[in-house]
């Protein structure tokens, strides 16, 4: 309502029912437009949210300012990409699949068969000499207390799919400390029966992510044959709360707290056994608690698609493989070793993009485990993949098979 001044009236309770009414129509028209404020803000933290998602790096870091964000008037318009033009095919088709193979050893003079340096004769080296060493690795590692598995996709040519490659996997198994080993695994597809075949016999600790192929492996077995036991990921935990905190604030309460789990681990990189269990008891076990907690105070306050709402569910459906890191000294709060090895993989697939062929995934496998356990083992991974080959040829016993494993291996 609008009021002429040169036209109030002299009563004064008419005055006082004036100002009245001008207070409230005032105190609505604030927390109206505070109302649109509060939306104004959200749209801005989930268009946030968004452009960092597409086109910033991924790092999980939280950043100590907030980002500035750079107009048009300061940012000179890239020029349009040119689209590639696609060639008309061209290479060499595919072989038909009923033309007879004929498999031919291209033998050499006897002249040529002994070595000018040292006079010994050459060795005939197998395509599979390096299995057994990969078969002996996976047996020892899935003696391990805990063991640690994660995947990445991995392409390689398929016969019966002319010109275009297919998409399998790769799972990589990292042992514990006891059994310093890393394996790697091929597959044609990413479904659950790949990691259930190759722990159907494993009962120790599993680390993992949530996913859900792994779930029949944690499906109780009979009494003879117990099933592994599930070790939980803070860092995949961790990461969902961090993608939930532009779009919800709160999730900065939530990744506080998981701060200050890994700010324990840290303290305790270099502790004995006795010192970490008993330090996790203390100081661990109280936060982890006040994490879950926080989950249920906050669960139902936000939307079903809200990022949060994912994070607080992902915690409380894991929670006690969450906790279980407690346990034992010798379990890790999270399965980052298990993400590292196969960086292996995703930064050779760069290079040579996919695998030539099935038995071409296997065979990178086998490769990939014996030098990627080298590494681990602090070895020259060229220098002993090089005396392993020439043991291999002529090995006479399993115990000499058992000298070439990385943790066992002595330079003569």
């Amino acid at each position: 309502m609008v009021y002429d001044p040169e036209h109030l009236p002299d009563d004064s309770e008419q005055l006082k029912a004036i100002i009245v009414s001008l207070q409230i129509s005032w105190q609505q028209s604030s927390l109206e437009s505070q109302n649109m404020i509060d939306k104004l803000t959200d749209e801005i933290r989930r268009l946030t949210a968004l452009i960092e998602k597409f086109f910033n790096n991924s790092s999980e870091k939280l950043p100590k300012e907030k980002p500035v964000v750079e107009t048009s008037e300061n940012n000179a318009t890239a020029p349009p990409r040119k689209k590639r033009e696609k060639n008309g095919g061209g290479g060499r088709s595919a072989l038909p699949q009923n033309l007879p193979r004929v498999e031919k050893v291209i033998d050499v003079p006897e002249a040529e068969r002994t070595c000018s340096c040292c006079g010994e004769l050459f060795k005939c080296i197998g395509e599979d000499l390096l299995f057994p060493l990969y078969a002996l690795m996976q047996t020892k590692v899935l003696e391990s207390f805990v063991l640690q598995v994660d995947a990445t996709t991995a392409k390689f040519m398929d016969p019966l799919v002319k010109g275009k490659s297919r998409q399998g996997a790769v799972w990589g198994y990292n042992g514990d400390a006891t059994r310093p080993y890393v394996l790697y695994d091929f597959l044609t597809h990413g479904k659950r029966d790949g990691p259930e075949a190759f722990l159907k016999d494993y009962q120790g600790y599993l680390q993992c992510d949530a996913h859900s192929v792994y779930d029949q492996i944690f499906a109780p077995r009979d009494a003879a044959r117990p099933s592994p036991t599930e070790v939980g990921c803070w860092a995949h935990g961790r990461r969902k709360f961090f993608d939930a905190r532009e779009v919800n604030k709160e999730a900065f309460d939530a990744l506080g707290m998981i701060g200050d789990l890994y700010k324990l681990e840290r303290k305790l990189k270099k502790s004995g056994a006795e010192e970490r269990h008993s330090m996790r008891q203390q100081h661990a076990i109280p936060v982890l608690n006040d994490i879950f907690a926080w989950c249920r105070e906050q669960q139902g306050k936000y939307l079903p698609k809200e990022p949060l709402t994912g994070a607080i569910q992902y915690a409380l459906n894991h929670e006690s493989a969450l906790r279980r890191y407690c346990e034992d000294d010798r379990l890790e709060i999270d399965n980052n070793a298990a993400e590292r090895i196969l960086r292996l993989i995703a930064i050779g697939r760069k290079n040579w993009l996919f695998y030539g062929s099935e038995r071409g995934g296997r065979t990178g496998a086998v490769l990939h485990s014996v030098l990627a356990s080298a590494k681990r083992n602090g070895l020259n991974e060229f220098a002993y993949l090089c005396a392993v080959l020439d043991r291999l040829a002529d090995l006479g016993s399993e115990a000499e098979l058992n000298d070439l494993l990385p943790d066992q291996w002595r330079t003569e």
